[in-house]
């Protein structure tokens, strides 16, 4: 800052972000909002005419008219009547609601330029004052970056099985989808299509994946810039989670995979073998993608999980079992617990190199993915190469006591527990 320059709370005021303001906990952005929530409902009403035109004889209007332009006071007399904080600011006192507002404008014409400058308001015009002549007042405007923000918060208030929820997940995913950078979109960028094509099976059935696909987008980007190799990474983890747990998405996941077609929209011969063989290596290719993102996530959560010795899981385990979680220090020493501590199994680091050792010796086994397995019956935890698409765990056996009892380690539960011992762990030091 030049010497001399006077130092103002403009100057210091720290500018608010869109993951700010989409962030339902942040108490400080909570007017920002409000100020969409004032929105929504003419928001949802162009909604419901676009999805009507869209639905009309050649489709011919692309952009709805929002019909969302509003002056100051308007906003002003809204957020008194709905807004907590203001709320509670005005409980008990005898200023009457006109006022309230009046000493409000201001502080959110404040607010309304910071989305202007975040390009999701745009002030459109100037006009007289309805009360004095005199005066000028600025009249603002949502634009469409503002409205998909809008339904963004708007979607989280309905249930994902009313058809409003349907609706706004459709318009989002719409235009989220328009935030990928053009270059992504390259027709040798094979695996950009094959999630898309997943995505759109997902608005028919399994909406909540495409949910996740909006906070992702979300969640990685820069002034609307994605990373394509972490977008696709973390969309591959959350349909790996989704195929061990929903058996029928898993039948549509592995159908839309082995029925992709490279070549759509190309007039070729459907009889020609060097382009079915093609095919098939681009096949290849995207399912040795999926495999190496997916043994990357269990590798992470390996490095998540072995942060804490192996004593102290063991100890946190063993304490956790019903007929000893009110057992004492001295009651675990003076019975010399220790041995039984010991002998609980949990996850190492030897059993890390186990699984290191698999996954390298299945490496070209693009169809397999080495992943970690628990015997309810005895216990152990061991790492299986696995076909995903094909194999069923209630058919196979433990390696060490032959039970059908085994099931996928599933590290999320495992790191929660953990949470909660490092919340005790800490507590117990206070």
């Amino acid at each position: 800052m030049p010497i001399g320059k006077k130092i103002t709370n403009k100057n210091l005021e720290k500018k608010v972000t869109i993951e700010e303001i989409l962030d339902n906990q942040n108490e400080e952005t909570i007017i920002y909002r409000d100020i969409f929530n004032f929105l929504t409902p003419d928001i949802l009403k162009s909604l419901s005419t676009e999805d009507k035109e869209s639905e009309s004889e050649n489709n011919m209007i692309e952009e709805p008219e929002w019909n969302t332009s509003f002056r100051v006071r308007e906003l002003a007399n809204w957020v008194v009547d709905n807004n907590r904080k203001i709320k509670e600011e005005f409980k008990g006192s005898r200023i009457n609601r006109s006022n309230q507002a009046h000493s409000k404008t201001a502080y959110i014409t404040h607010k309304l330029n910071r989305l202007v400058d975040l390009s999701l308001l745009v002030r459109i015009q100037k006009i007289e004052s309805r009360k004095n002549r005199k005066l000028v007042t600025d009249i603002f405007d949502i634009t469409r970056n503002g409205v998909i923000i809008a339904l963004t918060l708007e979607i989280e208030k309905h249930s994902n099985k009313s058809d409003q929820y349907g609706k706004i997940l459709k318009f989002l995913y719409k235009e989220w989808k328009t935030f990928v950078p053009d270059g992504y979109r390259d027709h040798h960028n094979i695996e950009y299509y094959l999630i898309e094509e997943i995505l759109d099976e997902c608005l028919i059935s399994n909406q909540n994946i495409l949910l996740d696909f909006i906070k992702l987008i979300r969640k990685h980007s820069n002034g609307y810039d994605i990373n394509f190799s972490i977008l696709r990474y973390e969309l591959h983890c959350l349909i790996f989670s989704k195929i061990r747990s929903d058996n029928k998405f898993k039948n549509s996941f592995y159908k839309i995979v082995n029925n992709f077609n490279i070549f759509k929209g190309l007039d070729i011969d459907p009889t020609d073998k060097k382009l079915e063989d093609l095919r098939k290596e681009n096949l290849k290719l995207l399912k040795v993608q999926f495999k190496l993102d997916i043994e990357s996530f269990i590798d992470k959560c390996f490095s998540e999980y072995l942060k804490i010795d192996s004593y102290s899981i063991k100890s946190f385990v063993w304490s956790s079992r019903e007929d000893n979680q009110n057992k004492t220090v001295g009651e675990i020493h003076q019975n010399r617990h220790y041995s039984d501590i010991m002998n609980e199994i949990v996850l190492t680091f030897e059993v890390r190199k186990e699984w290191e050792k698999e996954r390298n010796k299945n490496l070209t086994n693009f169809d397999r993915i080495v992943i970690l397995v628990k015997c309810s019956s005895c216990g152990q935890i061991y790492p299986i190469s696995f076909n995903l698409e094909l194999e069923s765990f209630s058919k196979i056996r433990c390696k060490y006591c032959n039970n059908l009892t085994i099931s996928q380690y599933i590290f999320e539960n495992e790191i929660n527990a953990q949470y909660h011992y490092r919340i005790a762990s800490l507590a117990s030091r206070l």
